[in-house]
């Protein structure tokens, strides 16, 4: 823009400077270097007005990726609240006949009638698939309750230390710990649940073994969480819809675990990234302020 205006400037003194010089072959020279100057100022120019044209497109094609990203979250959080709106009504129809039937499983098998018969092993079916239909129930009313905050100070190491010491980890699968002594303002049972959804599916994306790295540091005024595996990973389509609700690649999943870990994350004004390629492992990065 500067030298748009500078070699304007000058091309027109120079066609005012004509008229008063009284040599003629100075009259030339001056006429030569205002049409030169000329030439620059319409490089210039058209310089300017494809950079014009350049920003113009490269700042709407930012809005739209800008609007596309909010529409995006505005779906997913439409189909959040619609999920939490009937999670009470699900929870209410579905848990007094399932607490039934799992009582008539328990009754059978205390009876011991059917005691190592095939009956037996269907009353042993019975019993887990009920057990799998409520676990289904509580995550969907875990995810209604998800903005819902108890905050408290929790200290990390220790945290992640009970987190981890029950946890039923496969003998072919390892742990590998990099936790900083931080305290992070947040909810513990949110981040318990938070923690242990990334766990799993890391073990999930592991079925032959590997290894899960957790890391806790501080970064700045945030706690940075990392979750590391060394499964399966993802293609670009599954990376692209990871978050969204009820979309899954398991065929006994309701594809809601990474739906409440973000939910999770933002109720604490989070964020969470995910990075991942197929064959060479996904990572979790979440940023949590202290």
């Amino acid at each position: 823009m500067f030298k748009f205006i500078l070699f304007t400037v000058v091309a027109i003194v120079c066609l005012i400077a004509v008229f008063f010089v009284p040599d003629m072959w100075l009259k030339a020279l001056l006429v030569c270097a205002a049409a030169s100057i000329g030439v620059l100022v319409s490089i210039a120019g058209r310089s300017l007005l494809v950079n014009k044209e350049k920003n113009a497109k490269v700042s709407d094609m930012e809005t739209m990726l800008r609007e596309r990203e909010m529409h995006v979250s505005r779906i997913d959080s439409e189909k959040v609240a619609v999920i939490g709106k009937f999670s009470s009504i699900i929870a209410h129809e579905l848990r007094n006949p399932l607490s039934s039937l799992k009582n008539v499983a328990y009754f059978f098998k205390e009876t011991k009638k059917f005691e190592g018969g095939a009956a037996y092993s269907m009353l042993e079916l019975l019993s887990t698939e009920v057990d799998r239909i409520n676990s289904i129930v509580s995550d969907i009313c875990d995810l209604s309750k998800n903005s819902e905050l108890h905050k408290e100070i929790v200290k990390m190491d220790s945290f992640m230390e009970v987190l981890l010491g029950p946890m039923n980890i496969e003998n072919n699968i390892r742990i590998t710990r990099d936790i900083d002594a931080i305290e992070l303002n947040a909810d513990p049972d949110k981040l318990k649940r938070l923690m242990t959804c990334l766990i799993s599916n890391a073990r999930n994306a592991m079925p032959e073994g590997g290894e899960i790295v957790i890391s806790v540091k501080k970064s700045g005024d945030s706690a940075s969480i990392t979750v590391k595996d060394t499964g399966c990973g993802m293609d670009k389509t599954t990376l692209t819809h990871a978050f969204e609700p009820l979309f899954t690649t398991r065929t006994k999943a309701l594809g809601l675990g990474l739906t409440m870990a973000k939910e999770i994350v933002s109720a604490h004004k989070g964020t969470i990234k995910v990075e991942s390629e197929q064959g060479k492992g996904t990572l979790f990065h979440i940023s949590l302020p202290l």
